[in-house]
Parts: C-alpha cells; structure tokens; sequence
C-alpha cells in the first residue's frame, strides 16, 4: 500500500521537478550575467558556463556549503550579490520543499481515505449479508 501511494506521488511531484528544473535555469542565466569570470580560478563551482552555473544553483538550492559559495560572489563583486543567494535559497529550499512535503500529505490523505471508506463498505456489505 505504502508503494502504491508512494508511486502516485510521482505523477504530480514531475511537475513539481519540472518547476525546480525552470527555477534552476533562470537563477543559471542570472548568476552568468552577475558572476560570469569573477569567481577565483580555484573555486569549483562558479558561474562560467550553463552547466557550472545550474551546478552551482542546485548546490545552494540542496543547501551544500552554499553559503561558502555566497562568500565567493560577495568578495568577487559586492555585499548586494547577497540578495541573489539568499533568494535562490530560499526560493529553492523552502518552497519547493514544502510543496514536495505538501504532495505526499495529499497522496497519504487520499489513501488513508479510501481505505476507511473501503473499509466501511465492506463492513455494510456483511451487515447486509448477516441481516
């Protein structure tokens, strides 16, 4: 039962993915117009390309040492920069998360539901049947 309502969740969650994947992209192309060639050579995840950048956007988005990576745009350009990572985090982070969590306490409700009222009907069914 458990696996049953864990695979409905992924129908509505894709779409959710989808909306993650959109954020990531755009902070992506933000993150190359303000960061593009300023971070230090040595440091990993920078904003150089679109793969580095959305590299980099998930990293903070999962909450990896992000704020090591705010530290790099903040001595790259300025303490402002600051205002482009915490809204990716918190964009990223908090809201998505909670609509993940949202999606399986829908999908758990759902099922709990319809297993009372089957539950129910087959208790009908016998009081009908003894009579």
């Amino acid at each position: 039962k458990l696996l049953q309502m864990t695979t409905s969740c992924f129908k509505e969650g894709a779409y959710v993915s989808l909306v993650v994947l959109l954020q990531i992209f755009i902070f992506s192309i933000m993150g190359m117009e303000f960061f593009d060639g300023k971070f230090d050579s040595q440091v990993r995840p920078n904003f150089n390309t679109l793969w580095e950048a959305a590299l980099t956007c998930f990293i903070i988005i999962s909450a990896d040492s992000w704020d090591e990576v705010m530290k790099h745009g903040m001595r790259a350009t300025n303490e402002w920069s600051a205002i482009y990572f915490l809204l990716l985090f918190m964009i990223g982070n908090f809201v998505f998360l909670n609509v993940f969590i949202a999606i399986i306490l829908d999908k758990m409700d759902e099922h709990m539901l319809n297993e009372t009222t089957s539950k129910e009907e087959a208790l009908e069914v016998e009081v009908e049947a003894y009579g």
